[in-house]
């Protein structure tokens, strides 16, 4: 899988004080080695259902325009079906960091804001959804969406979550799960 930075996808867990931050983090590292794997970390986020969110029409596959639409979702941060500069540069930033975009070229009608098929038309030419797809099947499966998700989080590259890269993303507006 090909890696910007800081790639698509955070852990939203909607915790919201330290302590609570920290136990989070300790039930996730259940081997207590003070780092989270991947293993552990599938297994933690899978229990959140945020796969079962994403694929909408629950054939067991994220197809490109459930992805869209599930990161679309997830970075409208006021819930009205619009994504502002704002919304869309954090969301960008916090997911692709160091890829350039231009809200403006994606913004083909000049509103000012996002539509979801402005979103989707962007995000399919910035060809994101195929850096989380291993096996080039009709769509992520859980294993491929995750994987992401962790790759994503794993700022580092080194293969473990420390508490730091966790908290980076668990404390950010625009969590995955």
């Amino acid at each position: 899988m090909t890696k910007t930075s800081t790639l698509a996808l955070a852990v939203a867990l909607a915790l919201s004080a330290g302590s609570v931050h920290a136990q989070e983090y300790r039930d996730w590292d259940t081997d207590a080695s003070g780092t989270i794997g991947e293993s552990e970390f599938m297994a933690g986020a899978g229990e959140t259902g945020a796969f079962g969110e994403w694929d909408a029409d629950s054939d067991g596959l994220i197809a490109e325009n459930e992805f869209q639409g599930g990161l679309y979702n997830t970075w409208d941060d006021d819930e009205n079906d619009e994504l502002t500069e704002a919304e869309f540069t954090e969301g960008w930033n916090t997911w692709y960091g160091d890829t350039e975009v231009s809200y403006g070229e994606w913004d083909g009608d000049g509103s000012g804001a996002l539509s979801e098929e402005e979103f989707g038309a962007g995000i399919a030419d910035a060809g994101v959804y195929s850096q989380w797809e291993s096996d080039e099947t009709a769509g992520l499966n859980e294993e491929e969406f995750y994987g992401g998700a962790y790759g994503t989080v794993d700022a580092d590259d080194d293969g473990e979550l420390a508490e730091a890269e966790y908290g980076e993303y668990e404390e950010d507006d625009d969590w995955l799960f």
